[in-house]
This record gives structure tokens, C-alpha cells and sequence, in this order.
């Protein structure tokens, strides 16, 4: 399900993956400056493993609000995926966000 949020000030789509462990984030919203300076391997739903840096962002969503540390990508379904990460909102309806 794809949920209105904000990553760094920036209104976005997200997109709430049950089955991930961690957050990956699109490229274009990551300012140089938050880069964290290490890699993470991601494995992706086609079986390969890809190295990705990662960055430290800023969510506020109706599932996570706070910062988080992402795997940035180029190409994602979402500009924020929201994996199992400590803290995170299983489900939210839209009458709980306001």
C-alpha cells in the first residue's frame, strides 16, 4: 500500500514492505552531505545480492517517524520503502494519521 510521507521535507510516496528488514530510499532525495559512509547488501526479489551506500534520512509517515538509516537506490517502486525497522507501524488508516 502506497502512504503520503515526507523524507528530508520532501512529500513522497511510501510503500509499507512487510517482507524487508531494513529501508531503501531513492537516490535523488539523499543530500551528499548524508551519506553514512558504508554499504549494505540488499537482497532482491529476484535471488542477487547488490551492495548499496547508505544514508541517513529523515521520515515522518504513518508508519515511521524519526531517522532512519537507508539503502539508496536508483530505481525503486517507491521513493521510500518501509521495511520491519525497530519502531515501525505495521498498519495505519488514514483516520489514525490525523
Amino acid at each position: 500500500m502506497f502512504q503520503p510521507e515526507r523524507v528530508n521535507e520532501i512529500y513522497v510516496e511510501v510503500l509499507r514492505d512487510n517482507g524487508s528488514t531494513g529501508c531503501c530510499v531513492q537516490e535523488e532525495l539523499v543530500a551528499p552531505d548524508s551519506y553514512a559512509g558504508g554499504t549494505v547488501n540488499v537482497l532482491l526479489i529476484n535471488g542477487t545480492q547488490v551492495s548499496y551506500p547508505l544514508a541517513i534520512v529523515e521520515v515522518e509517515s504513518p508508519f515511521y517517524t524519526g531517522r532512519v538509516t537507508a539503502a539508496v537506490m536508483k530505481d525503486l517502486v517507491a521513493e521510500l520503502v518501509t521495511g520491519n525497522i525497530r519502531g515501525v507501524r505495521s498498519f495505519c488508516s488514514r483516520e489514525a494519521t490525523k
